[in-house]
């Protein structure tokens, strides 16, 4: 048998099969190889560092607020540091804390902090390792601010679509207008100052059982001193399976049932604002009109052509909703005093608590009619107690903050710093040309060190 020299076999005979079978399952070996180093697990290692600045990313001047960190560590465990505060001032007002990170964990902080750089100035945000090193930072956190007479309500509704409203002011700024924050229960602070911004606190009883024991205890704490909680009853089972709600409220819930409207809620709306305000309230709706710092002190006013409209008189109603059924839960009353009842079924109760208040709304404003009400705004408006010169139109006045540091600029450009008379400044440089002439050149001789 005469055997067929190699280079002239056909080129898809099965011996070069053979021989590149290696190099192609070597290949795939390869491939499989670069495949599982770049889709390991630390490979795809992922750290998220997000923050949250404000009560839903507003802050008033001259008052507290919370800055809430969410960190995910799903790379190599190490013990970090948060160091936050505004740019201008980093480096000399700042904050920090630590925290431990292990791999695989999520971890919510919400630190308390105070707007001491004025308004308008952005914030930083940074983590670094045990070596010092930045792992993480957020630059150029502008929060939406408002001026510090300026009520901010925050809520924490049951529904996303039962926020509270407030009435729409034209011709203000954006930091003249009452504001609402809506508010999350995961980044609630435990602390009672990062409440300290917020005029009043609306709760749904449906939401209260999402707030934990330090959270709880926060809102308490802030309620005694000085803040304004409205709580709307869904069902009665809401307030009584929580004993620290229940212990607040001037009302007992008991049932539910249905009541006819006629007219009650858009004539309680035409009488102004809240009777019952806590001091702070009072305090914080000041602004520098003297027609209303009269009414609040309870002197007559004079009727001039200058005094505020008041909008809440102007308020036209709703046929439709006056003659709407209400679902209104039945109970009794504590203490405190019925502000607005429906027939024979208090509608709104509220009684101060310390130096705040606690209104309870026997109704959930979440829910028809009030859902379509056009006068919803106003409801609210009232319930916070906004005065009347908050709700008119009216020119934006400019209020400048200032930082701490430009306290001190301020007081030495005051009048109380004595200026030198022109005088005594000639003289000074006199003296001081003198030093550096004529005494300097003798005492440099008598040293014999003219060289200098």
């Amino acid at each position: 048998m005469v055997a067929i020299p190699k280079h002239l076999k056909p080129r898809g005979s099965r011996s070069n099969a053979n021989d590149r079978a290696p190099f192609v399952a070597r290949g795939f070996f390869l491939l499989f190889c670069a495949a599982a180093l770049l889709f390991r697990p630390d490979a795809r290692a992922e750290f998220q560092f997000d923050v949250f600045l404000g009560l839903d990313d507003r802050v008033r001047e001259g008052h507290w607020f919370p800055i809430a960190f969410e960190i995910l560590n799903d790379g190599p465990s190490f013990t970090g540091t948060v160091i936050v505060g505004p740019e201008a001032t980093f480096n000399s007002q700042q904050q920090q804390f630590a925290i431990e990170l292990p791999t695989g964990t999520r971890k919510r902080v919400v630190l308390p902090v105070f707007p001491a750089a004025g308004r308008f100035s952005p914030w930083e945000a940074r983590l670094v390792d045990p070596n010092g090193k930045v792992v993480a930072e957020r630059n150029g956190l502008q929060p939406k601010d408002l001026a510090p007479h300026i009520p901010l309500l925050g809520a924490l509704p049951r529904t996303f679509g039962g926020l509270p409203i407030l009435p729409e002011v034209p011709n203000r700024g954006g930091d003249f207008v009452p504001a609402v924050a809506r508010l999350q229960s995961d980044y609630l602070p435990s602390n009672p100052i990062a409440l300290e911004g917020l005029t009043a606190w609306y709760i749904n009883s449906e939401r209260a059982t999402d707030l934990k024991a330090d959270q709880a205890d926060a809102l308490l704490a802030w309620i005694y001193a000085g803040g304004h909680l409205i709580l709307a009853i869904e069902q009665p089972n809401d307030v009584t399976a929580l004993p620290w709600l229940s212990g607040v409220l001037p009302f007992l819930p008991e049932s539910v049932a249905t009541r006819t409207n006629n007219g009650e809620f858009e004539r309680w709306l035409a009488s102004g604002p809240s009777v019952i305000q806590s001091p702070s309230a009072v305090r914080e709706s000041a602004s520098p009109d003297p027609v209303a710092a009269r009414q609040r002190r309870g002197r007559p006013v004079p009727v001039t052509p200058s005094s505020p409209v008041n909008p809440y008189l102007s308020i036209e109603p709703h046929e439709d909703f006056g003659k709407a059924e209400i679902q209104i839960v039945f109970g009794k009353i504590t203490d405190g005093q019925a502000l607005l009842s429906v027939g024979d079924a208090p509608v709104i109760i509220s009684a101060t608590r310390g130096q705040g208040t606690v209104t309870v709304l026997a109704f959930s404003p979440e829910r028809e009619p009030f859902r379509s009400w056009k006068n919803r705004s106003w409801l609210w408006a009232r319930l916070v107690g906004i005065p009347p010169e908050l709700l008119t139109e009216s020119e934006s006045v400019r209020w400048g903050g200032s930082s701490i540091d430009g306290l001190f600029g301020a007081m030495l450009d005051s009048r109380q710093v004595r200026k030198l008379p022109i005088g005594a400044l000639l003289l000074l440089l006199v003296v001081y040309l003198a030093v550096i002439g004529p005494f300097d050149q003798w005492v440099l001789k008598r040293l014999n060190k003219q060289m200098w």
